[in-house]
């Protein structure tokens, strides 16, 4: 499973559909040998795990802005690693983490919940 995992890593490359449409087609012809059972499971995880990714990335904006250490204490009641690692798809005990649906969920209240803190803050400013 780690080689589909690499073929995932190189995925976030593509940045149009064109791009995507043809990583696609390498992948089939890459897994062409797994019964069709297998390439179904292989293409399904690496679609799911290719649109969590890309999730992902647009997060480490964001850990430019706010402190990554602020929202894992604060919201998650976790170490800056902990939020860390599920941000960029880590390998932990030999397998990637990542968010769950209900830490997503956590994730994106505590992103509002900070963006309302600046907005109150920028509006007091004279």
């Amino acid at each position: 499973m780690s080689e589909v995992y690499k073929d995932l890593e190189r995925s976030l490359n593509n940045r149009t559909e064109k791009e995507q449409e043809e990583f696609n087609l390498s992948l089939k012809e890459k897994y062409r040998n797994l019964p069709a059972e297998g390439i179904e499971t292989v293409l399904t995880d690496v679609g799911s795990r290719i649109n969590e990714l890309k999730s992902l990335v647009d997060l480490e904006e964001i850990t430019k802005v706010v402190s990554i250490t602020y929202i894992a204490e604060t919201y998650f009641k976790r170490s800056r690693s902990w939020l860390a690692h599920r941000i960029n798809g880590n390998i932990v005990n030999g397998k990637p983490v990542s968010f769950t649906s209900s830490e997503m969920e956590i994730l994106k209240n505590a992103l509002l919940d900070i963006s309302n803190k600046m907005r109150e803050a920028s509006a007091k400013i004279a």
